[in-house]
């Protein structure tokens, strides 16, 4: 039986770099995979001159020479620009430990930000979150599968090839939304015991505001 190896999820930037074809083109959606940074950073530090050297039209664009704001087409970032570029001090990731072990979603704001997916160049449906894919898969994927930065809420509300995923990522939401919702809830007895308005024993599945379902 073939040995699995670690989601892109339990590997830091650098050894997500290391494992990178030498000279494979990387699109800026795929590089931002790599780098552990959204791709709204990485196109804000291109545009700053301040990101890794990338070539844009087959012709080299370092530092000294940033991109106008808003230009992504046909930019292709290659490994050892990456690595030289990590180097000079200049990358630190931007996602928290418990990120990198797979825990993305633990607050509403979780939600809203953006995370890489697949999409299933068969029928076109979300096919699952890239950091929970095994690195060696990633590899063998990158230029055949198209990698889509969006919220965990835009990408549950598509249609999915994997409904296993499909329902894993849903209820990941569900269970956050859900402690959010409990802690509103308990807000409000709070400040209803403050007022001094008396507390109604609820049935269970009664809703706490507006009364009972």
């Amino acid at each position: 039986m073939a040995t699995v190896g670690p989601t892109l999820a339990q590997l830091e930037a650098w050894e997500r770099i290391k494992a990178l074809p030498e000279d494979y083109p990387l699109k800026t959606a795929e590089a931002a995979v790599f780098i552990t940074f959204s791709v709204a950073t990485l196109e804000r530090l291109r545009t700053k001159g301040t990101g890794p050297d990338y070539f844009q039209g087959g012709i080299r664009r370092d530092g000294s020479q940033p991109a106008p704001e808003g230009t992504n087409q046909h930019v292709r970032y290659f490994k050892p620009d990456i690595l030289a570029w990590r180097q000079r001090g200049m990358v630190s990731s931007t996602m928290q430990a418990a990120k990198l072990k797979g825990q993305v979603f633990a607050t509403i704001f979780d939600l809203a930000e953006q995370h890489p997916f697949y999409i299933d160049p068969a029928d076109g449906g979300v096919a699952g979150m890239v950091e929970h894919t095994p690195i060696e898969t990633v590899i063998a994927r990158l230029g055949s599968w198209d990698i889509v930065w969006m919220s965990a809420t835009e990408a549950a509300s598509q249609r999915w090839s994997n409904l296993v995923a499909h329902k894993e990522l849903a209820s990941k939401i569900q269970s956050v939304l859900s402690n959010m919702q409990s802690g509103i809830n308990a807000a409000l007895e709070a400040t209803e015991i403050s007022e001094g308005i008396p507390r109604t024993v609820r049935p269970i599945g009664a809703r706490t505001v507006g009364g009972p379902l």
